[in-house]
């Protein structure tokens, strides 16, 4: 990593994009009974690691609605956050205590399947 953008980012950031980097495929597919899609072994290490299952739970609202392959981000700085669906601002999030950063996702609607950007 370049040093100038590690001298930007704060321990808890550089700490889950770290863990994150080592989630380069899958293992297991997870089913959660409050959310309508699968998710694989990236995804649950993204919510357990950021303590974000609240935006496995907000990404509901999206995917049901999904026909076509879609990516989403999760864009956090200063304990705030946007929600983004293939490029699009859908919803603010006014506090988090996820890491700041830009945490990428594709869903694959043939499978029902939330995969990590790096596990595609």
């Amino acid at each position: 990593m370049d040093k100038k953008k590690a001298k930007n980012k704060n321990p808890e950031q550089l700490r889950l994009e770290n863990i994150m980097a080592q989630c380069i495929g899958t293992e297991h597919y997870y089913t959660n009974p409050v959310i309508c899609y699968k998710y694989t072994d990236g995804v649950k290490t993204f919510a357990q690691e950021a303590g974000a299952y609240w935006f496995l739970s907000e990404l509901n609202r999206f995917i049901y609605k999904c026909r076509n392959f879609s990516s989403f981000k999760l864009v956090v700085k200063n304990n705030k956050a946007e929600i983004f669906v293939d490029d699009q601002p859908k919803k603010k999030i006014h506090f988090t205590d996820c890491p700041d950063g830009e945490w990428e996702f594709f869903y694959e609607p043939e499978v029902n399947l939330l995969m990590w950007n790096m596990e595609y």
